[in-house]
């Protein structure tokens, strides 16, 4: 038996990485890394991404020799979880969403990719699916086993050595090196999806019996290339001749794979991701039988809720940490965890956009406030950005005008003493009454489980901190499940993670 584990395309989420990942966005620290994500931010989007590009992929590489080829982080996500986009072999649906060209305001998509959809969404026997049908989401396996299920649960929650030990004696495939391939490349599917291959520059054939149905299958994991970080897969199921017959493919955006064995039969296994964090927070499990995907499970750690702690204040400001503190508890997004969270606070308001600020800002809403207690009033934009590749987070997009410049700064870059951990996502401006002052609220997030709110009081160029709350997601692990005939073949409700 050899022991595999692919990685397509360098991007290898251990923990590590992420930790890394979140230093280098870290303002606190004054090293190279801050400078350089500061330049990445002031120039465009598309100079941002390969600024951060870059940097991402010298750690990839260093946490890849280290660790070797397979660790899962036992890290978390959000309660929405994140799914893998998947796509059902021979569909004809063409209305996903393409995110790299779009940026949806509640950075969710949706695959309606079954195979008994038509081009415009209906079935064939001339029926459309009701929104009911598209959205049933299961928590009870038919093919799966339970309690492997549970297993996995429990993983999520160890050491990156513990899942290790566990999971690499269950790893039961082989990686065909190009020379084993020579022999298989007459047959038509397999010269098509290693034709893909090569003109992608990326992928890989495992064998293994995909199907439990005691023939050896190929399956090919094809990168599919650009930013956005797809990957197929397709099943190549063996025949009694020895022949092979593409049964099945579909495309998700999942960077790590490996088919285990669990009880006698074996599954195809990945780690799932939040694309917004680029952080793992779980796996994906599939089920094949007669070369179709019969069921597929998720499984993920989430925060169900947050519980606040206020770790520092000072004297006269703690009504405001205390209603501050219960603004957090749902994670700051509430029921809908991918809506633009844009906070007002309530020392300061929308505006219409001054004339010298109208070919200058770059969103619609301007905001008003004396953010610095100067007696001038600043204008700024805030939004959040939505990452749509493999290379960028979730961070806040900010423009900050003052009445005697003409230039856009970025709240981050011009109060350069401002202290805090993580990174930021959104600022707002709350007016004391009992201190006639503005504080400036800033919200970070470090991980998938820890949100923070820093308040400070900028008054001209001088700052001081006077509140800070933590807020620490309380874990559970929730299953997902899509079976064939149910919910699989109406696709499957398709969610980007949020903090």
């Amino acid at each position: 038996m050899k022991i595999s584990f692919i990685i397509i395309n360098e991007i290898f989420y251990s923990e590590q990485f992420v930790d890394n990942l979140y230093t280098y966005c870290e303002y606190e620290s004054k090293d190279i890394d801050q400078a350089d994500d500061r330049n990445c931010r002031k120039e465009d989007t598309q100079k941002n991404e390969e600024g951060m590009r870059k940097q991402m992929k010298k750690r990839i590489c260093k946490i890849i020799l280290i660790l070797g080829m397979f660790v899962f982080c036992a890290g978390c996500g959000k309660d929405d979880g994140v799914a893998t986009q998947e796509k059902e072999y021979a569909t004809e649906n063409k209305e996903n969403d393409d995110l790299e060209n779009s940026k949806s305001t509640d950075g969710e998509l949706e695959n309606d990719s079954a195979d008994d959809e038509t081009e415009n969404g209906e079935l064939e026997n001339g029926e459309e699916e009701s929104d009911e049908e598209k959205c049933i989401v299961l928590d009870t396996p038919t093919y799966i086993d339970a309690s492997f299920l549970e297993m996995l649960g429990e993983l999520t929650q160890k050491s990156d050595n513990d899942v290790v030990e566990i999971l690499q004696p269950m790893i039961y495939d082989k990686v065909l090196t190009d020379e084993e391939m020579e022999q298989y490349l007459d047959n038509p599917d397999v010269a098509e999806c290693q034709e893909r291959m090569d003109e992608a520059k990326g992928g890989a054939f495992l064998q293994i019996d995909g199907d439990n149905d005691g023939n050896d299958d190929l399956i090919a994991w094809i990168y599919d290339g650009g930013s956005l970080g797809y990957s197929s897969r397709a099943f190549l199921q063996g025949q009694k001749d020895g022949s092979f017959k593409k049964t099945y493919e579909n495309e998700g955006l999942s960077q790590e794979l490996c088919f285990v064995e669990y009880d006698h039969k074996n599954y195809l296994l990945e780690t799932d991701f939040d694309y917004n964090k680029k952080g793992t927070n779980g796996f994906i499990v599939s089920y094949y039988e007669n070369g179709e995907l019969y069921e597929m499970a998720y499984v993920n750690l989430v925060a169900d809720s947050y519980v606040p702690e206020i770790a520092f204040v000072e004297e006269g400001y703690d009504k405001l940490a205390e209603s501050t503190s219960e603004l957090g508890k749902n994670g700051f997004l509430g029921e809908n965890s991918h809506s633009w969270l844009v906070i007002e606070g309530s020392g300061e308001e929308t505006v219409a956009t001054p004339k010298e600020l109208e070919h200058k800002v770059s969103e619609d809403t301007v905001f008003c406030s004396d953010l610095n207690n100067d007696g001038q009033v600043e204008w700024y934009t805030k939004s959040i950005f939505y990452p749509s590749n493999m290379s960028t987070i979730l961070y806040l997009q900010d423009e900050l005008f003052f009445s005697d410049k003409q230039e856009k700064e970025m709240i981050i870059d011009y109060y350069e003493d401002l202290d805090f951990v993580g990174i930021p996502l959104m600022y707002w401006v709350e007016h004391v009454e009992e201190k006639d002052r503005q504080i400036v609220c800033l919200l970070c997030y470090e991980g998938q489980y820890r949100n923070m709110v820093y308040g400070y009081l900028i008054e001209g160029e001088n700052i001081s901190k006077i509140m800070e709350i933590d807020y620490e997601g309380e874990k559970k692990v929730i299953n997902k499940i899509f079976t064939k005939g149910i919910n699989l073949k109406y696709g499957r409700p398709y969610v980007l993670g949020g903090i």
